[in-house]
């Protein structure tokens, strides 16, 4: 993580795709802010395959992890997952790309074509 978090390049890139990572940084707004550093202007992130919970939902789901963690015998993953609210990204700008609670999505899934239970975020700079 601060490998990551703490190298800027001078590289600038359109896009920045983080797919089935997010949940391992602990705090979302700065990871954002420092990939902001090497987007182009009209440059994006997108991120992928990683849960973004409401308010309410994020201790229940903090609760599995760690249950979970316990029972496979890694406790000490339990300060390396971190569960993100959807209020972390109120002051960037994005965009839901794909909703997977959206009722046609349900529908879908009900009758077999089963997608990603995770929802696809663009954020722009």
């Amino acid at each position: 993580y601060c490998d990551i978090i703490n190298t800027v390049t001078e590289e600038q890139y359109d896009l920045i795709v983080i797919n089935a990572a997010v949940q391992y940084f602990p705090d979302i707004k700065n990871l954002l802010q420092r990939l902001f550093e090497n987007l182009t202007s009209d440059g994006a992130i997108h991120i992928l395959d990683s849960p973004i919970y409401k308010r309410k939902e994020a201790h229940p789901a903090k609760e599995r992890s760690y249950q979970y963690y316990e029972s496979v015998g890694c406790s000490e993953m339990k300060g390396y997952y971190h569960h993100h609210i959807w209020e972390d990204l109120d002051s960037f700008n994005y965009k839901i790309l794909y909703d997977p609670t959206n009722i046609i999505q349900k529908i879908t899934n009900k009758i077999g074509f089963l997608d990603s239970p995770f929802p696809w975020i663009e954020i722009k700079k």
